[in-house]
């Protein structure tokens, strides 16, 4: 990867971790676990690669039944 300049914080804005929805959701480590376990069992049955313990953010927040409207 000689050459390519990446931002830091990409992967930061990019997914969600256990942490960042314990925030979000204001709730305990197992809850946001599960929001977290939810997402990525849908994103896997439209073929999507998936990491444990994070997942995509536009895909949590749709989980979660937060449509942006714009």
């Amino acid at each position: 990867m000689d050459g390519v300049k990446r931002d830091p914080d990409y992967t930061a804005r990019r997914f969600v971790t256990t942490a960042e929805a314990m925030q979000i959701l204001q709730c305990s480590r197992p809850v946001a676990s599960r929001a977290i376990h939810m997402t990525n069992e849908r994103l896997k049955k439209q073929g999507c690669f998936t990491v444990t313990g994070r997942c995509n953010r536009q895909a949590f927040f749709e989980t979660l039944g937060y449509v942006e409207r714009g």
